[in-house]
């Protein structure tokens, strides 16, 4: 059947009596975002954000297990979303709208079943095609993280590489190179 040509109301198919035209929403222009300081804390409170203004960053960080047993897995996928979430965070209280396809698409699709993480690699690209920038996030580099940056590199799309904490070393390092030094302390 195709659908361009037939298209049933939601009512009809949720077997839900039509109940005439739906309220029509007054428009509103939310054009920007407020903080709350004490709620989240991200933002000082006088601090807002033009909504045009916010630009969208893809974070590219490990989420596929490592480790040989079954909670070793666990705990490696808890690692990495907790790795996920904090550089979305951090993304946030810069002044970034991150895209993290990894805390999403698994929510729903198997990463475990090839199809759909192909499925879900396949979106986050489509995802990371809008995105202003690419964030590596961490020490590793997965096979996942690689196509993307890959990608990223083949449409032009600027790459930082992040760390949560820098070791002593890297302190050193960058105190020595500076702005030369390719990594970024999330701090």
């Amino acid at each position: 059947m195709n659908t361009a040509t037939y298209t049933r109301p939601m009512a009809a198919i949720a077997g839900i009596p039509p109940m005439g035209k739906p309220p029509v929403k007054p428009e509103s222009k939310p054009t920007k975002a407020h903080t709350q300081t004490k709620d989240c804390g991200l933002y000082p409170a006088e601090k807002e954000i033009t909504m045009k203004k916010i630009r969208k960053v893809y974070i590219c960080s490990p989420f596929r297990p490592v480790g040989e047993t079954v909670e070793a897995q666990a705990k490696s996928i808890k690692k990495h979303k907790i790795l996920a979430r904090y550089a979305c965070r951090y993304a946030v209280a810069n002044g970034y709208s991150p895209l993290c396809p990894h805390l999403y698409y698994p929510e729903f699709l198997d990463d475990n079943v090839e199809d759909e993480r192909e499925i879900g690699m396949l979106l986050g690209m489509v995802g990371l095609s809008e995105c202003e920038e690419l964030w590596i996030v961490g020490r590793h580099i997965s096979e996942g993280m690689e196509k993307e940056i890959k990608q990223a590199e083949k449409w032009g799309i600027p790459i930082k590489h992040y760390i949560p904490r820098f070791t002593p070393e890297e302190r050193l390092l960058k105190a020595i190179f500076g702005d030369e030094f390719p990594l970024i302390e999330m701090v």
